[in-house]
C-alpha cells in the first residue's frame, strides 16, 4: 500500500540499557500523507550475531516529534549471542 524502502545503513557500536553491542543498523523509510504528513523513518539496530535481538527502535514522525525504545535486559541464548562488548 506505501512506497517503503529499506536499506542497512552499517554497523555500529550501540549502547543500551543491556550493555553495549556491536550493532547492524537498518532504517526503513515510509511515504504516507495520510499517517505521517510526508515520510517517516524508522532506525532499527540488531545485533551483529546469530541472535540479532533487537537492541533499539528510533522513529521520527513529521508534526508528531520522535520516539527511541532500547533493549534493558535479556534472557535465554546469552551464551550464544556473541555481539555484546565485555
Amino acid at each position: 500500500r506505501n512506497p517503503t524502502i529499506v536499506r542497512v545503513v552499517g554497523r555500529e557500536e550501540v549502547e543500551v540499557g543491556a550493555g553495549r553491542f556491536h550493532a547492524i543498523v537498518v532504517e526503513m523509510r515510509v511515504r504516507d500523507s495520510r499517517h505521517y504528513h510526508g515520510e517517516g523513518i524508522i532506525r532499527i539496530a540488531l545485533s551483529d550475531d546469530h541472535c540479532r535481538l533487537l537492541l533499539r527502535l528510533e522513529s521520527t514522525v513529521p508534526d508528531a516529534g520522535s520516539a527511541s525504545l532500547g533493549l534493558t535486559a535479556y534472557e535465554g541464548a546469552q551464551g550464544d549471542c556473541s555481539a555484546k562488548i565485555r
